[in-house]
């Protein structure tokens, strides 16, 4: 339920917190139990997706129960091996989500919050840290196969992150780093962190059916040859769906194609992706006039809004080296179309187009030596991004939009043509002068150049004016951090870390060009606990940070909020509890408490206070059936109350998710796979996200229960 303040609303109450807390207190305390002395080790379960690793390393590399965790003393060139809070989610853990949105792919995770905003075609909002949800998870770093994927100056938010191009399939794994902590990949837009994903260099063969509810219907194929130590594969994606709400209907069709091979004494690869997508839009709707009976929950704004998405990109990767040695240069190209009309009472529609080029090179070198005896890593690259982008904002009426000059362009009218150049280089040292014992340092200079034509409106004068302008602004941003091991299964770890923020060319420098980067500094200490050979494991991690320039959003209007301080704490825990030839059972769970306030006094918005899950999975192998398994997955999320205005004059309670998947697999019978899952809200379905306007709270409400079933065989 979404409230004003004043009104304590029923969620916000400690039921769910308290409830959850006991789940994790209860898991942790398991570690009472006596375990079998033959506990297979978990370790190298994320190692599939390194590059540079070596074998006796692969003994501390280590993977917790459902999702692993990173390697803080080893040193490698992976940013699972920060000495940072991460995650490592590979493609067995994602074979087991039920995906209704591309934001599924990182739910559960620890402090992770996912938002589906319910607009079809759109992005999700994917934050962590205390960093806002609303803003299209513009504040997280992502990176695809060495490329950064966010849009800069894109025209919905500064930063914006689409995954929905993503065929799940094709991850080879998402590796999580929370914080800024990461030298090559805690740049540019990683003030909640990074999330780097790999692509599998080679699928066979195979066919994937699924249907839901709400006219939910998938085809995935894929098409896949060796010869050798080269490989080709293509999948297919295709994609329909009615939607929960009238008009979030949406068609598309995505692919990805990927050739691999040895190429003078390295690895070659080169992967194609394209994504097509025409869409209904639903809008967001007032909850005052859904509860009061108005109107239906299903109901859509406007009978004309509609909008489409095409990305297409080619990155191409050439490795060379082992983990002693090792070079990489990546190379892309990518274009990428939204378009969309959309009405948000008070008020008209608009039409907005985001049509942009991409081009993109990096170069990165390591070196593992010996320095007196002291084991050392050296890597450092750099890297430059160029985008041109025309943005287009304009009044629309029955979902077209007014090109010619209208009274309506006082609430929607500017066009740009941006072109905006990232160039970045980085370093860092890594040594371990002792076994227990690693020391990381390192920074990297960012610099961003500004060439806009920007044409705006006069409402006064009813008349076109131009503004071009250039710019250029930059930062260089320090990262250090060191490991400890002082006993047997504890490692203890700390980090200091900054990180810039680009403005937007449409949406802050178009007001004063001469606005330099926002920058924050970030804090964190944390210990954890793995032991019985790692089949338990338990992490506490505490952070602070401070952000020079918070942006907000006021109606459509983005205003510097001023300085902002958060102050968290992260706990997760996970236990291999039963491991034997006929059953394995896996627990996990996680909590974060965060504070994010404004040095006025105000409130972050779209912050939850809280967030906790826990989850199980089931291996059931069946007896004399020729290696066939039953797999159970469940995943219960719960979310605590945000304030969704700086001055907390409006607020969003507590909701939780329910999510669960059975497989059945067969390995014999060319590895069919049988399943079926859904996803249930128990309490509001209001929650999840929300903001107010004009007095009014709008949100994009989810159908209470959604279910799926599908098979998949190879041929």
């Amino acid at each position: 339920m979404i409230t004003m303040t004043g009104g304590r609303s029923p969620a916000h109450t400690l039921g769910p917190r308290a409830h959850t807390l006991a789940i994790l207190l209860g898991t942790a305390a398991l570690s009472a139990v006596p375990v079998p002395a033959a506990a297979q080790d978990a370790a190298g379960e994320y190692q599939r997706g390194s590059k540079d690793a070596r074998p006796e390393d692969n003994t501390i590399i280590v993977t917790a129960a459902k999702r692993g965790h990173g390697a803080p003393l080893v040193l490698s060139n992976t940013p699972a091996a920060n000495p940072a809070s991460v995650t490592v989610i590979t493609q067995d853990d994602i074979a087991n989500k039920l995906v209704t949105t591309a934001g599924d792919l990182l739910r559960g995770s620890n402090g992770v919050q996912v938002s589906d905003y319910g607009q079809v075609g759109e992005t999700q909002g994917i934050t962590m840290r205390g960093w806002s949800n609303g803003y299209d998870s513009a504040y997280i770093a992502y990176y695809q196969d060495g490329v950064q994927r966010n849009a800069a100056s894109h025209i919905s938010v500064n930063g914006y992150v689409d995954l929905n191009p993503l065929i799940p399939e094709t991850i080879d794994q998402f590796t999580i780093v929370r914080g800024p902590f990461d030298t090559r990949y805690g740049g540019n837009f990683a003030q909640a962190g990074s999330v780097v994903a790999t692509t599998r260099d080679f699928i066979p063969n195979s066919l994937s059916i699924t249907g839901g509810s709400y006219g939910f219907v998938r085809a995935v194929a894929s098409l896949g040859k060796k010869w050798g130590d080269t490989s080709l594969y293509t999948i297919v994606d295709g994609q329909r769906s009615d939607g929960y709400r009238d008009r979030s209907g949406a068609k598309l069709l995505k692919t990805f194609t990927k050739f691999a091979t040895p190429l003078g004494g390295g690895r070659f690869t080169l992967g194609v992706e394209t994504y097509n997508n025409k869409f209904e839009q639903p809008g967001y709707i007032d909850v005052g006039l859904i509860k009061d009976g108005t109107i239906s929950a299903k109901d859509a704004i406007s009978d004309s809004d509609h909008g489409s998405a095409q990305t297409y990109t080619a990155i191409a990767n050439y490795l060379v080296g082992d983990y002693n040695q090792g070079l990489e240069a990546t190379a892309s190209v990518g274009h990428s179309a939204l378009n969309r009309t959309s009405t948000t009472y008070p008020y008209p529609q608009y039409y907005r187009r985001d049509a942009r080029w991409n081009y993109s090179g990096s170069v990165e070198a390591h070196r593992r030596f010996e320095v007196a005896g002291v084991d050392t890593l050296v890597l450092g690259g750099v890297s430059i991004q160029h985008t041109n982008a025309r943005l287009t904002e304009l009044p629309s009426q029955d979902g077209e939009e007014i090109t010619g000059l209208d009274p309506l362009d006082a609430y929607f009218y500017q066009r740009e043509h941006v072109r905006e150049t990232t160039k970045s280089a980085y370093a860092s040292l890594q040594i371990k002068p002792v076994d227990w014992l690693k020391i990381t340092a390192g920074g990297r200079y960012d610099h961003f150049s500004f060439d806009v034509d920007n044409q705006d409106y006069d409402a006064t004068a009813n008349a076109y004016y131009e503004a071009p302008f250039k710019t250029k602004t930059g930062r260089f941003s320090p990262k250090v951090g060191a490991a400890i091991n002082p006993v047997p299964d504890i490692t203890v770890y700390v980090n200091y870390g900054e990180s810039p923020r680009s403005p937007s060319a449409f949406s802050e420098l178009t007001t004063n060009p001469d606005l330099n980067v926002s920058h924050l500094t970030s804090k964190e200490a944390g210990i954890a606990w793995d032991p019985w050979n790692r089949r338990l494991h338990f992490q506490a991690n505490f952070y602070k940070t401070v952000n020079s320039n918070e942006v907000g959003q006021v109606g459509y209007t983005y205003v510097n909020l001023g300085t902002s301080r958060r102050k968290g704490l992260d706990l997760e825990t996970s236990l291999e509890l039963i491991q034997s030839e006929a059953v394995d059972l896996k627990l996990t769970g996680n909590y974060s408490a965060v504070k994010a306030g404004l040095a006025d006094g105000g409130y972050v918005p779209f912050v939850a206070k809280w967030l906790a899950a826990y989850g199980a999975r089931v291996d059931y192998r069946l007896p004399g059936a020729g290696g066939e398994s039953i797999r159970v997955d469940l995943d219960h999320e719960f979310f605590g109350p945000q304030k969704l205005d700086s001055l907390g004059t409006y607020s969003a309670g507590t909701y939780n998710r329910v999510s669960g998947k059975v497989r059945w697999m067969l390995p014999e019978k060319n590895n069919l796979n049988l399943w079926a899952g859904g996803v249930w809200y128990p309490g509001s379905v209001y929650n999840e996200f929300g903001f107010s306007l004009s007095d009014r709270i709008y949100v994009a409400p989810k159908p209470n229960v959604q279910f799926q079933v599908g098979a998949s065989v190879n041929f």
